[in-house]
């Protein structure tokens, strides 16, 4: 949360803002089932509790999904973030002594001078010839930026060697035969970002959405659950300290060096 609070956080390198697999769980928490769908979110998690490696995050999280997950956070985090700030300032107006909830941050709305005065999208909003902000798609910045990203989270998953082409110098990725198939090296660090995301998604979900298929519950259990999850969602939620972020096999090229 006091990542998602500054938008300077978003400039530089992943991972001198994710500095431990703490931080890096949180982040792909946050993003992975928006990215890949949660479909496939659930399925995949539901894998590793049956202790299928195929459940492992960076099986089925690609840089691709990790890049463009942080790509679209930077684009939008000013705007976000002042969006949310608005609202709870209206909720604490019309009821100071309740502060920010979910339902009332969700329901209440931002007239038009509010949202005309809301910071732009970074990379995917430009203000037309008569002062109007306008959705563009992603400019060539963002789409440089989609690449530098991609490319440091590659090194930090993979592990890599130089390789002499010519007169130049390129990172390789190592690959090693596993099962039959070709795949690249996990960096150790790397590996144990994975892992310990992964195990903190399974326990999210089993919270969230328990797979009850095969077990027998009886009514009074079930509702027992549901009153559990409302009172942690609510936990949650009604916190005036969150950002609006709460609410919410790829193949290497050569690198020069």
């Amino acid at each position: 949360m006091n990542l998602m609070k500054k938008s300077e956080n978003f400039q530089g390198k992943i991972f001198q803002e994710l500095k431990t697999k703490e931080l890096y769980a949180s982040f792909v928490g946050m993003c992975a089932g928006c990215i890949v769908g949660y479909h496939r979110y659930k399925t995949s998690l539901r894998k590793h509790l049956s202790h299928d490696p195929e459940g492992q995050c960076h099986k089925w999280l690609t840089p691709d999904d990790e890049a463009m997950c942080w790509l679209m956070i930077e684009n939008g985090v000013d705007k976000w973030n002042a969006e949310f700030n608005i609202r709870c300032n209206r909720i604490l107006q019309n009821d100071a002594a309740q502060g920010p909830n979910y339902g009332g941050f969700q329901s209440t709305k931002l007239p038009k001078e509010d949202k005309d005065g809301l910071p732009m999208l970074k990379y995917t909003e430009k203000l037309t010839e008569n002062g109007r902000k306008k959705l563009c798609g992603w400019d060539h910045m963002g789409v440089a930026r989609f690449k530098t990203l991609k490319r440091e989270i590659e090194l930090f998953r993979y592990d890599h060697e130089l390789v002499k082409i010519g007169p130049r110098e390129v990172l390789k990725p190592k690959v090693q035969e596993m099962n039959g198939k070709r795949v690249y090296v996990l960096q150790t660090e790397y590996k144990n970002y994975s892992e310990h995301a992964t195990h903190v998604m399974a326990q999210l979900l089993e919270i969230e959405s328990p797979d009850v298929k095969g077990k027998k519950r009886v009514g009074q259990e079930l509702s027992s659950h549901e009153q559990k999850r409302k009172r942690e969602i609510d936990a949650i939620y009604n916190d005036g300290s969150l950002s609006m972020f709460s609410n919410i096999a790829c193949t290497l090229p050569y690198m020069e060096v």
